[in-house]
């Protein structure tokens, strides 16, 4: 039923009989069709209202409609940004509280129960229909993962690569907009959430995955710096003009080192625990850059280390979100490597100590530091 008319299409109810046909278990009863929709029953009727809409049941035999409760992309956005400051953040104060506050561990949930509850119905025998708005966020997210549960090829190294190219690439994720190139209201962290969810798979089932944790902190670095053609713009016709390395070449070139020792094939659909106290932050990621912090206080008079770009969305002094469209850039202090906005990082000054002799770019606190010393 899309719109506020509630028309409906006769050729995808058709369709969709057709699927139903497949839904047996292995004793030959039929099955119930489930229609998994990532929206809440809220959200999806107010889609209507945009001429979108959801499926009538009472048009279809045996078919039920679960709704999965998923965020949208702003939600997730407002989400990530909350855990990343928290992460980069130089106090530890309320760590727990914050962590939280955040959301991103919900959220994060939400995406491997879903993907569970799709799971449990393909082992059992049945069909499903899985959608969400559009059909290429959420959806993406609760198809691959299911079928990672499901089917242990995808839980090799070239099945991986094989899951990420059909699932996301192929149906249309659109990576160009999610990174924010398109217009900052379109920017969500949609397929490294995904990442987390299978992350949260490693630390459940170790043993299974022929890939470790450090293949899915490259692969999330790799696909959101544009240095290669395989995530970039959003759809296949669209990259097909591009010429650069592609993804999985650099994987491919990495494979002694991001292979998994521990791997054996188990033949077997894993069943993860769901429950929010079973989520765990992925540390090998937010946290990879904590270092450099250790670096610096053992050793203030030695060699400067930056903390990175992508690394940091908020001023480290006054945290303010960077924002290109407000002229919020980000500028690296000379001094002490983090990351400031051009108010809090607007002075220059000579530091011997680190071999710079001309006068260079430092916060307002170690400009304090160098001028106030005696």
């Amino acid at each position: 039923r899309t719109g506020i008319l509630q028309k409906n299409c006769k050729e995808d109810e058709l369709f969709l009989e057709s699927v139903q046909t497949l839904s047996r278990n292995k004793s030959g009863k039929d099955l119930p069709f489930m229609i998994f929709d990532a929206r809440s029953k809220i959200a999806a009727r107010g889609n209507q209202m945009k001429g979108k809409g959801m499926e009538n049941v009472a048009n279809y035999e045996n078919t039920k409609l679960n709704f999965l409760d998923m965020a949208n992309i702003h939600a997730i956005r407002d989400s990530f940004e909350k855990v990343t400051a928290m992460c980069n953040a130089p106090s530890n104060t309320k760590w727990e509280t914050r962590l939280e506050q955040s959301q991103w561990l919900l959220h994060v949930q939400s995406v491997v129960r879903g993907a569970y509850f799709v799971s449990q119905h393909l082992v059992a025998g049945g069909a499903a229909l899985v959608h969400c708005s559009d059909g290429w966020d959420r959806t993406s997210q609760l198809t691959s993962l299911s079928l990672l549960l499901v089917d242990p090829y995808y839980r090799t190294y070239s099945g991986f690569q094989v899951l990420v190219e059909r699932e996301w690439l192929s149906f249309g994720h659109r990576f160009h907009d999610r990174l924010g190139m398109a217009h900052p209201s379109q920017k969500s962290p949609i397929f490294l959430l995904f990442l987390d969810a299978v992350h949260q798979f490693l630390v459940q089932f170790p043993d299974v995955f022929e890939f470790t944790q450090e293949y899915l902190t490259v692969l999330c670095d790799l696909f959101s710096s544009g240095w290669t053609t395989t995530f970039l713009r959003n759809c296949p016709q669209e990259r097909s003009s591009a010429d650069r390395l592609q993804l999985w070449d650099v994987l491919d070139a990495m494979r002694t080192e991001l292979t998994n020792e521990r791997y054996y094939l188990s033949t077997d659909p894993i069943n993860p625990r769901v429950s929010l106290r079973h989520m765990v932050l992925w540390r090998e990621y937010f946290l990879r850059f904590d270092w450099w912090r250790e670096t610096l206080a053992e050793d203030r008079q030695g060699p400067v280390v930056w903390v990175p770009d992508h690394a940091v969305q908020n001023c480290h002094l006054c945290h303010e979100r960077f924002n290109a469209l407000k002229f919020k850039r980000k500028h690296h202090c000379r001094s002490c490597g983090n990351i400031f906005c051009g108010n809090c990082a607007s002075k220059r000054i000579c530091i011997p100590l680190k071999n710079y002799t001309t006068p260079v770019l430092v916060c307002d606190k170690c400009y304090q530091e160098h001028t106030t010393s005696p």
